[in-house]
């Protein structure tokens, strides 16, 4: 026994020191967020699949350490007991480091590390500029606990138990006995299809008290196998057929059923401007960087937009528009393609929607368009110039496209720098006609901008009140410039932001984070309001009525120029890996695993569960399942 003991002392001592360290940060985050765990049941929960998740990733890396002692002889120990070693120092500290990570990640985005974190790495210099600029503090904080694991693990790396070998017969009595719990570890179970998921851990109707059950190591595991392309939705949100779901979606898009292509598959259908234009007038989407409804004047008591207020007061507001989603690709994604937002990635990132896909530039470059992407930072971020370049856009304007600009921060030029090129590039157009996207970056951790514009709101000055309040100054310069142009009386301007600033709150999706602010500037609009919920999504239709283009699209959203009053005002927003449908004061959200939760919300922003409306949930499964097919099939498209 004593010899068996011997054998499996590294691997003990590894989950011992794993297990403690993840129950430890497990539950200082439970006090961090204390305000969120209500009951001793919720503590109970948390630490009962945090214990679950803990294992599985533990099995995960056991896995080649167990193998390599079921296999090791005498020539081979010292060396397979020092690669033992080295490989659990390595895993340890990488867990760690993850977690240390973990605080700052979940006040920035409410949840644990995900796909997020991931895709920074993709782009060093714009991260390690945020950090050395946004968050200096807790990453001194994270390399210094790392450096001082590192060196106890090396003062006392020595002391370690020297790798032992055991007799075969005894390898082949305990070592069937390890594999299966390391199998039922890694599964999370024996008995369903499939491993566990973060759907397990899902009890809660606060998406983070839900996150705190998992263990950051495991969730960006997680992200990362999601990262290889298209979420296969029915295995996300349940099987659902198909046929159904086009006929849902078709009804619910508000269409006349002649006016669609007339094919199965396809959500092509004609659309008509009632708006009278003796020509169809120029579009430019002003795209503003994490811009939430309560930080505005015009939809909340701000006093950090004069600018956009002045222009709320000027054009038509919509009041009660939501983003599709928490990230800017997803804005991008919804308001130049009109596409679902779904469990995967973006289609700005998406492989099968790099060319052909369908876009309000593609539309209107077909119909003689001048069509430009303008933009203060470097346009590889995020595959946005790829993307671009493959659906409609004929010029894309970087950051090296500035000369002498008045301000570069970590994301680029300034706003101020943005709309100045804007407007030269418009004016080069002549008398063309033209369609722009104008992406604003200024309001973005760490919040830089130049001196001197504005009366700050608070100190210090690199806060997000005060970048907003520059990023307004930006938008009343974009729109003195074209008021003394030619372009501005046969244009439809629109200013809306991709998403809010931290979307956080104690539901599964917090809607109220989701609001934000679009008005539009057009010729023959004055000053009116569009009270009824709407989204993102009903841009793409609304602005080609607005401009006088009649067209053929296959956009999922409400025209709102012509959206009968008897339609009721929807929205749709995705939260990770959980998929809000909201219509009125109605939201189904689905979650991955087929978990399925109603609520009623409350006048006081209150989600109240409901028990679940079966048409209902089939409408919002309809959705998720005709996006994925219109994707998959690279069926969104104008022949």
């Amino acid at each position: 026994m004593k010899k068996i003991l011997s054998h499996f002392s590294l691997h003990l001592i590894f989950a011992v020191l794993l297990f403690s360290f993840l129950f430890l940060s497990r539950v200082s985050y439970m006090l961090i967020y204390h305000q969120r765990i209500d009951s001793l049941e919720m503590i109970g929960k948390v630490l009962m699949y945090g214990m679950k998740f803990d294992s599985m990733i533990l099995s995960y890396i056991l896995a080649i350490p167990i193998f390599l002692s079921v296999i090791a002889f005498k020539r081979t120990l010292r060396l397979t007991g020092k690669f033992i070693s080295l490989y659990y120092i390595f895993f340890l500290l990488f867990v760690i480091f993850i977690e240390l990570c973990t605080i700052p990640f979940i006040n920035e985005y409410d949840t644990r590390p995900n796909r997020i974190a991931i895709e920074y790495l993709i782009y060093p210099k714009e991260l390690l500029s945020m950090l050395a600029k946004g968050f200096w503090m807790e990453a001194v904080l994270a390399f210094s606990v790392l450096g001082v694991c590192i060196y106890f693990i090396k003062r006392n790396y020595k002391k370690l138990p020297a790798f032992t070998n055991i007799h075969w017969v005894s390898k082949l009595v305990v070592y069937p006995i390890i594999l299966f719990f390391l199998f039922w570890g890694a599964r999370g179970n024996l008995t369903k299809p499939r491993p566990d998921n973060p759907s397990v851990a899902a009890f809660s109707n606060d998406q983070l008290v839900n996150a705190l059950g998992l263990n950051s190591f495991y969730t960006i595991l997680y992200a990362a196998q999601g990262l290889q392309g298209e979420e296969n939705v029915s295995k996300m949100y349940g099987e659902f057929p198909l046929d159904e779901s086009y006929q849902r979606v078709k009804k619910l898009m508000a269409v006349q059923e002649t006016d669609f292509s007339g094919e199965k598959y396809s959500l092509v259908h004609k659309q008509k401007s009632v708006s009278p234009r003796s020509k169809p007038c120029n579009i430019v989407i002003f795209l503003q960087e994490s811009l939430g409804a309560e930080y505005t004047g015009c939809l909340g008591n701000s006093k950090l937009t004069p600018m956009l207020d002045s222009l709320a007061n000027l054009g038509l507001l919509y009041t009660n528009m939501y983003s599709t989603g928490t990230r800017s690709v997803r804005g991008i994604e919804a308001v130049f393609t009109g596409f679902m937002p779904t469990p995967s990635r973006e289609v700005v990132k998406l492989g099968k929607s790099q060319q052909n896909f369908f876009s309000i530039a593609a539309l209107l470059k077909g119909i003689g368009f001048e069509t430009s992407f303008i933009y203060g930072g470097m346009s590889n971020f995020d595959n946005m110039g790829s993307f671009f370049s493959g659906n409609g856009i004929r010029q894309i304007i970087d950051e090296t496209d500035y000369e002498s600009p008045v301000f570069k921060s970590t994301w680029g030029v300034s706003d101020e720098d943005l709309v100045q090129k804007a407007h030269e590039t418009y004016l080069s157009y002549g008398d063309k006609p033209f369609f722009s996207l104008i992406f604003s970056s200024s309001n973005h951790v760490p919040f830089e901008f130049p001196d001197g514009r504005i009366q700050l709101f608070e100190q210090p000055k690199n806060t997000v009140n005060n970048a907003i309040k520059y990023a307004d100054y930006a938008i009343g310069k974009f729109f003195r410039l074209a008021r003394s142009a030619d372009y501005y009386d046969h244009t439809v301007f629109v200013v809306v932001a991709d998403h809010n600033t931290r979307v956080y709150g104690d539901m599964l999706v917090p809607v109220h984070k989701f609001h934000i602010p679009a008005v539009v500037v057009a010729p023959g609009i004055n000053n009116s309001k569009y009270t009824k919920l709407c989204s993102q999504l009903d841009l793409v239709p609304t602005l080609l009525d607005l401009a006088g283009v009649d067209c053929e699209i296959p956009a999922f959203g409400h025209d709102l120029v012509q959206l009968a009053d008897s339609v009721p005002g929807r929205s749709f927003m995705q939260f990770y890996s959980s998929f809000a449908y909201r219509v009125e004061n109605k939201m189904i959200v689905l979650q991955p695993g087929s978990v399925f939760k109603q609520f009623e919300l409350s006048a006081d922003g209150q989600a109240i569960e409901q028990a679940i409306d079966r048409e209902f949930l089939n409408d919002a499964r309809a959705y998720q399942v005709v996006a994925s097919h219109q994707y998959q099939k690279m069926l969104y498209r104008v022949k």
